[in-house]
């Protein structure tokens, strides 16, 4: 007589199952989840209060500078080795090297630039000048202006600083003199420009915003129900609130790219969101307790059996902005850096606070609840019917 050993299979770990079975409540334990939230709202109102916003140039507007620094194809060799030091553009230690300089000098005047970028310029003898400089790396920046009511003064000494800094002119120049300093076409005021977002388009923008979240009140109200509209509005709103109070305790900028960031926090939301609250409704048609549904266990099983779902599209939304961050200019970090948070936040609201307050103010009519069991009946008669045939 044979015995025959059998071999228990080793069962392969399963996060999905793991999150399923995982006796964690989303949706009993609301009221901790949203403290973190609330500090921080808390913490953007007293800012703005206090601070306000950190306004960028699009709001203030300001003035545009020029400074050359590499000047390899000037054509008068002798005016070239007058001047200290070059920097070529191209290469990434030097084209640190002037920014250096120049927020170096900024920063005595209390400035900084708000952006920077590379061009490649002219400065030809038939303008006044003794010399041609043909195709030199240049550096274009912008400031905001402390000073508004004197700001071409104030401009004026930030050049003779600049040409100083550089060595393009002797120590003991002063502004007065650099009409008939030989080299102070090397830096130059681009002048002064004018804010391109005034009170009015912004008021534009955030009339829109407002119309984007009634309408999509409106959508969810009608595609699933009223309750559901509110606790997708309140999530949206938690998302910008929480976006703005970050961008003022961090002191980011706000520009333009704030707005165009908010648009599509709220498309990223609403789209997390939605599939919660989908497979909420599935979960409500499958109970079958009708006459007593339990608000929080459909909530938690809904959420669970999206969590894999939101956590993979999250982390890979994260990655991707990371990598703007990292790697973009200070232009793209504007709309970036709001992504970054909006994307973290969406993903709290979504899993931690939506479902939370639907299982809280969800209450099912009788009516409604009436007629899922008469489908319910029905559907079970056909189906004793068929058997019995």
């Amino acid at each position: 007589m044979t015995t025959m050993k059998t071999t228990k299979k080793k069962q392969r770990f399963s996060i999905d199952e793991k999150i399923e079975n995982s006796k964690f409540s989303y949706t009993k334990n609301l009221k901790y989840f949203i403290i973190a939230p609330l500090l921080i709202i808390v913490a953007g109102i007293v800012l703005l209060c206090t601070l306000g916003f950190n306004l960028g140039f699009d709001f203030t507007g300001g003035t545009s500078m020029t400074v050359f620094t590499n000047f390899n194809n000037a054509n008068d060799s002798v005016v070239l080795d007058e001047l200290e030091q070059s920097y070529n553009l191209e290469n990434g230690d030097e084209y640190q090297a002037a920014c250096e300089k120049i927020e170096k000098v900024l920063n005595s005047f209390g400035l900084s630039a708000s952006s920077y970028q590379t061009a490649t310029m002219t400065i030809a003898s038939d303008e006044g000048y003794s010399y041609t400089f043909e195709n030199c790396d240049a550096i274009l920046f912008k400031i905001q202006n402390a000073d508004a009511a004197n700001v071409e003064s104030q401009n004026e000494e930030i050049k003779l600083a600049l040409l100083k800094e550089f060595g393009y002119v002797s120590d003991d120049i002063t502004a007065a003199d650099l009409e008939n300093v030989e080299f102070s076409a090397l830096v130059s005021n681009g002048g002064v420009i004018e804010p391109s977002t005034n009170f009015e388009l912004t008021m534009r923008i955030m009339l829109a915003f407002v119309i984007a979240i009634v309408l999509v009140f409106l959508y969810v109200g009608f595609r699933f129900d009223f309750t559901t509209a509110f606790a997708v509005a309140l999530a949206l709103f938690h998302d910008v609130l929480i976006t703005a109070a970050m961008m003022l305790i961090c002191r980011i900028q706000i520009s333009i790219a704030f707005f165009a960031a908010l648009f599509m926090i709220l498309c990223y939301s609403v789209y997390n969101t939605i599939i919660i609250f989908d497979r909420i409704k599935e979960n409500l048609k499958l109970s079958k307790n009708l006459g007593k549904v339990d608000n929080h266990a459909v909530a938690n099983k809904a959420v669970a059996n999206t969590m894999m779902r939101t956590l993979i599209t999250t982390i890979i939304a994260l990655v991707l902005i990371l990598f703007v961050i990292i790697i973009g200019v200070n232009g793209v970090r504007e709309f970036a850096f709001p992504m970054l948070v909006g994307i973290l936040e969406s993903f709290y609201s979504s899993v931690f606070l939506a479902p939370g307050l639907w299982a809280m103010v969800y209450r099912s009519s009788k009516r409604k609840i009436a007629r899922m069991a008469e489908k319910e009946r029905l559907a079970k008669e056909k189906s004793k019917e068929q058997y019995e045939v």
